[in-house]
């Protein structure tokens, strides 16, 4: 508001207001100190009050027009709140009413129960099955992604994990076992060797495997390799064949599976 317009203004209010709330002449104090110059001073002022209520009057206005300014301000955000649906003092889910919501995280969720926690809300569609580093029955890929805008009856695309991709694991029976040992490593399997005796096969051949190839296993799997030590050599106890008759040594040496030979010297 420009000065000319806020002085029209005052000058617009009525001598009835005036003498209501203009200061207080000299005989309404009660007191005798007040000298007649004051007083005087005091009776011009109520015949012109706005060059002394000037400031007063200025704050006034302001003061009105601030009060209109934040009336209206509040008339209208309370409008806006009503036609967007909101309830001033409320605190409300858009997505409750709307019916838009941001997309779970399913990955590492077991794929039947993400159907029972989101089957109601959303279209959860098994797009492949394949094998990944998740346990089976379980998934490992979602599109949308998670957080995406979805609406509620929108569908989301998932793929659930087979488990851990299996190798073929071939039959290494009889196979040299270091030949055997870079074979299995290969596959990424793991090699724990035993080893034991076998009249059959050669020694450091492999007689068996746990499991029995050929056969799919996991990745990172231990493979249980047994190793021929050839034939068994038990000791026997040797009998004493001093003195004894060459025919019967050779006989008993012969009974306990031992070689004998003869050496002729002369004694006594």
């Amino acid at each position: 508001m420009k000065e000319h317009d806020l002085l029209d203004a005052v000058g617009q209010v009525s001598d009835e207001t005036v003498e209501k709330y203009a200061l207080p002449d000299a005989k309404s104090l009660g007191t005798a100190d007040i000298s007649e110059d004051f007083a005087g001073s005091i009776t011009q002022t109520k015949k012109k009050p706005f060059r002394i209520h000037m400031g007063a009057a200025a704050a006034a206005v302001a003061l009105c027009l601030g009060l209109n300014v934040a009336f209206f301000y509040g008339i209208h955000k309370m409008k806006s709140d009503t036609d967007s649906g909101i309830t001033p003092g409320t605190q409300i889910s858009s997505a409750e009413e709307s019916g838009e919501y941001k997309t779970p995280n399913l990955i590492g969720m077991d794929y039947e129960e993400a159907l029972l926690q989101y089957g109601d809300v959303l279209q959860i569609e098994c797009e492949s099955e394949e094998y990944s580093e998740y346990e089976a029955g379980r998934i490992f890929d979602q599109d949308p992604a998670p957080g995406t805008p979805l609406s509620e009856g929108n569908t989301l695309r998932v793929r659930v994990s087979l488990g851990s991709k299996k190798v073929l694991m071939p039959d290494v029976t009889n196979w040299d076992y270091e030949t055997a040992k870079s074979t299995i490593v290969g596959l990424g399997l793991y090699v724990d060797k035993r080893s034991a005796y076998d009249p059959e096969v050669e020694k450091g051949k492999v007689i068996s495997t746990d499991p029995v190839g050929p056969i799919e296993v996991e990745p990172g799997s231990y493979i249980r390799v047994t190793v021929s030590l050839g034939q068994n050599k038990t000791t026997v106890p040797v009998p004493n064949f001093v003195t004894m008759d060459w025919d019967l040594a050779k006989t008993t040496a012969e009974s306990l599976k031992l070689t004998v030979s003869k050496k002729e010297v002369d004694d006594e």
